[in-house]
């Protein structure tokens, strides 16, 4: 089988990771660009672990990201997210991903995107999902974490990710509670089981994208 080599990094953001790939590394035709997203996660995946790629056979591990030069004058750099379906063949892009939406920034100055000096740093992220400027702030060094999070041991560096007209468009860092029952699982529940309960990761989909349309 022809293999084809793209430069990328495998980053986390939150409670999510991703795969991110640079624009300038995909084909101009954005149309190739999903076959490429299925095959570096592994899917499709009829038993849903997605072990012929870098996906974690659930929604949280099964990203990519894709940044680029601003397409806007009020931005520093274009973000494109895609979720990538676990089992079926399918890129979704109607929707943004807070975590990693927290990490374009960093990866925009470990890659020499944008200029930064001092202490910290100010990105100016355009995702291009839902058409909002996302303003992320954080520190410019190599030193411990000063937070926690939820889903991740040990400290975390802090960073600051507002959107423009409100957060709704960074679902995924906060956002409506939504009740086991609404989704028929028990109430404690662990994180895979949500995603593979028949329907409930479908309801979870569909409720993000609301929030984030507002």
């Amino acid at each position: 089988m022809r293999q084809t080599k793209i430069p990328a990094a495998f980053i986390r953001g939150g409670t999510s990771n991703a795969i991110v790939f640079h624009e300038r590394d995909l084909p101009d035709d954005r149309a190739a660009w999903d076959a490429i997203f299925l095959a570096a996660m592994g899917s499709p995946d009829p038993n849903g672990r997605q072990l012929n790629g870098m996906g974690g056979g659930i929604s949280s591990l099964s990203k990519v990201c894709v940044v680029g030069p601003p397409s806007r004058d009020d931005a520093d750099i274009d973000y494109t997210f895609a979720q990538i379906l676990v089992r079926d063949a399918r890129v979704d892009y109607s929707a943004n991903c807070g975590n990693m939406s927290s990490a374009m920034g960093p990866f925009a100055v470990d890659e020499a995107l944008v200029e930064v000096t001092g202490e910290a740093a100010l990105v100016r992220i355009h995702n291009t999902n839902t058409g909002k400027i996302i303003q992320a702030r954080f520190a410019l060094d190599d030193g411990e974490g000063r937070a926690r999070c939820s889903g991740w041991r040990g400290m975390i560096m802090t960073i600051e990710a507002i959107a423009d007209q409100g957060d709704e468009g960074l679902a995924g860092n906060d956002g409506a509670r939504i009740g086991a029952d609404t989704l028929d699982v028990h109430r404690v529940v662990l994180e895979r089981a949500v995603h593979t309960r028949c329907g409930a990761s479908e309801h979870l989909v569909q409720r993000k994208r609301s929030a984030v349309r507002g």
